[in-house]
């Protein structure tokens, strides 16, 4: 359940309406004095909620055990997100030595739901061999579900295994499809590597111009190799010439896992 839909599910003077309204307008204290009565009752909307408050230090100062122990309160009751979030806790090691196999316990909980965030973490942990065995097949599994759900870094993901063959039939065809799903999402890691692909005709008819929206796209964002294909398509490759003569830069794969949003 969304904060959205649980402050309606309240009367519009109750408690929940108002730490809501609050926490959506950025009045952390107000909030967290809010929420800290209704997490104490139990309700676990509540309790996670107030561990984002302790996780992220807004309106109270940081505390990444009363984080974990709230959202363990929230999991308790059946709260995915909680549980997605406990995995990124134990995953990226805040405040606490990092537990990679915790982190894969509580992502394989909040995956099995659907939750698509969990669903791509535990498939790149799968990848990474952390917390669980190397298996790329179970990586491809965990991406696919993620992906099929619009998730855009596990659509980058996917992309990335058809790219290069890694437990699945190589496609090109099949890695501009899901760059493209990602890139018309804005992530600039889809938008260069698809760049790359219409440089190249791979998988996409070969196309400059394509190319070259693409590799802006991500260079606005700040993709330095996009910056420096876009300069080098600019000034050294025309249609029609050698493709040995312009070096296409190597593909890129996007950050290891996704943390959790502070909101």
């Amino acid at each position: 359940m969304s904060i959205l839909k649980w402050i309606f599910t309240h009367g519009p003077f109750s408690p929940a309406r108002k730490a809501g309204a609050a926490y959506r307008r950025g009045r952390f204290k107000k909030a967290f004095a809010l929420l800290e009565p209704m997490a104490d009752a139990g309700d676990p909307l509540a309790c996670r909620y107030l561990g984002l408050l302790y996780q992220f230090g807004h309106g109270v100062a940081r505390n990444w055990h009363e984080a974990l122990r709230c959202y363990q309160l929230a999991a308790a009751k059946g709260d995915v997100e909680a549980e997605f979030r406990i995995g990124a806790l134990y995953d990226q090691g805040e405040g606490f030595a990092p537990d990679p196999v915790q982190a894969a316990n509580w992502y394989r909980r909040a995956a099995d739901q659907d939750h698509a965030p969990a669903q791509n973490n535990l498939g790149d942990m799968y990848f990474q061999g952390q917390g669980v065995p190397r298996n790329d097949a179970e990586a491809l599994k965990w991406f696919s579900r993620a992906a099929e759900q619009g998730y855009a870094p596990a659509q980058v993901n996917l992309a990335h295994m058809y790219d290069y063959g890694l437990a699945v039939h190589k496609s090109s065809a099949e890695a501009a499809r899901w760059y493209l799903a990602a890139a018309s999402q804005g992530d600039a890691v889809a938008q260069f590597n698809l760049g790359n692909l219409y440089a190249t005709g791979q998988g996409v008819g070969q196309d400059v111009a394509a190319a070259r929206s693409w590799y802006r796209k991500a260079a606005k964002q700040g993709h330095a190799a996009a910056a420096e294909a876009l300069d080098q398509l600019g000034g050294r490759w025309r249609p029609g010439t050698s493709r040995t003569s312009w070096a296409v830069p190597a593909a890129t794969r996007p950050p290891r896992r996704c943390a959790a949003a502070s909101r």
